[in-house]
């Protein structure tokens, strides 16, 4: 292992466990997982190396990004990756896999939930703990009730990122042209949505974010009336990024895949 092996194993608070029994269904499902692989290294909070330089990136999760080209580390990144470390030591770094529907991402790296041979869903501890973020990543969703309650848990306790400036939303007001790009919350008054021929698109009042979600993934907002949204402030997380639509001149674009990243 590449992070240094003086770190303690800890043991699962009893708090924890007792949250992980209700936080959902997070059970291993053995008939539908690998049998048991090696891992080799923790790269940060949400992604592994398994035996063989498989790279495993973590569904249903997003943890601070380590710093890299002499950027700073976000608030919790390294946290996370000890956390996640210390929960592999203590199951002596054998894991079971569930993969997800697609399989694979754009990187390369293998989509999964992993769990330790004891069927701990690692997802879940993280979230418990308060050091990741629930990402719903369409059609990757068999274990989203059980990663949602758990960050519910987590952050009605205000554990680490829930007490932190990262766990709160930014007002869209405040977005400059220069403000951090990646896993955001943000906050803002709706005052448009458009259902155009391929997607539906939310704008707000300060036009410095524009939303997208996509007609197909219209089916995972069941619930949701987006056409009622506007005039109402609304939370909306996920990743962005600069955005360079000439029919939507915003600083920046997000894409939302699922209800659970729009919160009205």
């Amino acid at each position: 292992m590449r992070l240094p092996l003086l770190i303690a194993v800890l043991s699962v608070p009893p708090l924890l466990l007792s949250l992980a029994a209700t936080a959902g269904n997070c059970r291993l499902d053995t008939r539908h997982s690998t049998p048991t692989r090696t891992v080799t290294h923790v790269i940060d909070g949400d992604t592994l190396e398994l035996s063989g330089g498989i790279r495993i990136r973590m569904l249903g999760i997003n943890t601070p990004e380590l710093g890299r080209d002499g950027k700073a580390d976000q608030p919790y990144a390294r946290a996370a990756r000890r956390a996640l470390y210390r929960l592999l030591k203590s199951a002596g770094f054998q894991v079971r896999l569930v993969y997800g529907t697609q399989k694979e991402d754009r990187y390369r790296r293998w989509l999964a939930h992993v769990f330790t041979r004891d069927g701990r869903n690692l997802q879940q501890q993280l979230l418990l703990r308060g050091l990741a973020f629930n990402l719903p990543f369409p059609p990757n969703l068999r274990y989203q009730d059980c990663y949602r309650q758990a960050e519910h848990h987590a952050r009605h306790a205000r554990r680490r990122l829930w007490r932190s400036a990262a766990g709160k939303p930014v007002a869209e007001s405040s977005l400059t042209r220069y403000s951090r790009t990646g896993y955001r919350l943000i906050r803002g008054t709706v005052s448009r949505v458009y259902f155009g021929r391929r997607s539906v698109w939310i704008n707000f009042t300060h036009r410095r974010l524009s939303v997208r979600i996509a007609r197909q993934d219209l089916k995972y907002f069941r619930g949701k009336d987006l056409g009622r949204l506007r005039g109402r402030t609304i939370v909306v997380r996920g990743y962005m990024t600069p955005s360079y639509s000439r029919r939507y001149p915003n600083y920046f674009y997000m894409r939302l895949r699922h209800r659970d990243s729009l919160i009205d």
